[in-house]
């Protein structure tokens, strides 16, 4: 990997652990919603929708951080 392909690919993981963030943080605000009640149908879908992009985002990242030689610990 050339030194263009690894910031390249540097920025790509920033980019996706800053919207896992992002995601992470909306996920709270929407289960803290429905603290203690059922949660409506849109909220539900949303909660569902975070989960999988999550799930998609921290496999990318560790794609990522694998090829950049990256210890996640």
């Amino acid at each position: 990997m050339d030194e263009r392909e690894r910031l390249t690919l540097e920025r790509e993981v920033q980019g996706h652990l800053a919207r896992v963030e992002e995601l992470l943080s909306r996920k709270a605000e929407l289960e803290q919603q429905a603290d203690g009640v059922e949660p409506t149908k849109e909220v539900a879908s949303e909660i569902k929708a975070i989960k999988i992009e999550l799930r998609g985002r921290m496999a990318a990242i560790a794609m990522g951080e694998s090829r950049l030689g990256v210890d996640p610990f």
